[in-house]
């Protein structure tokens, strides 16, 4: 019974919501304002990973999930000797982020995960998608 009352007062609110125009916020100059979200995946040394996560902290970025995965990218795996590796371990850090400050994040990841000064083969890749909608699970509430 108690999922039914639920459901009921949900579908109020649609019909409630429906006959609502959307007006965007506007912005300087009349530009709409944005309040794009995107979810950063960087893929990186496991041994960098514990660095990353901590540049992110410092620039005020804590809210992170770290994953341990396998795979290569370009250079196919390390040989050595007779024994060919394949698949490595690597670190994958996600996060969701504002569009604000999506630049100065990925920055802040390449500059802590990049090997010596110029980088190296394996350092890692970050992949940068937009996020449509978040929800947080006990509240309920869409961000």
């Amino acid at each position: 019974m108690g999922f039914k009352k639920k459901f009921i007062r949900f579908k109020c609110y649609k019909i409630r919501f429906t006959n609502l125009v959307f007006n965007p916020p506007l912005g300087v100059g009349g530009h709409l304002k944005s309040n794009n979200m995107y979810l950063l995946r960087a893929i990186v040394r496991p041994e960098k990973s514990s660095v990353v996560m901590k540049a992110l902290f410092d620039a005020g970025f804590p809210a992170i999930t770290k994953l341990g995965v396998f795979g290569r990218g370009k250079q196919r795996g390390i040989k050595v000797g007779n024994v060919t590796y394949d698949e490595l371990p690597k670190d994958l850090l996600m996060m969701v982020i504002p569009e604000k400050d999506k630049d100065f994040v990925i920055e802040t990841i390449m500059s802590a995960a990049r090997s010596g000064e110029k980088g190296q083969f394996g350092d890692g890749k970050i992949f940068v998608t937009p996020v449509e909608e978040s929800y947080t699970i006990s509240s309920g509430k869409q961000d």
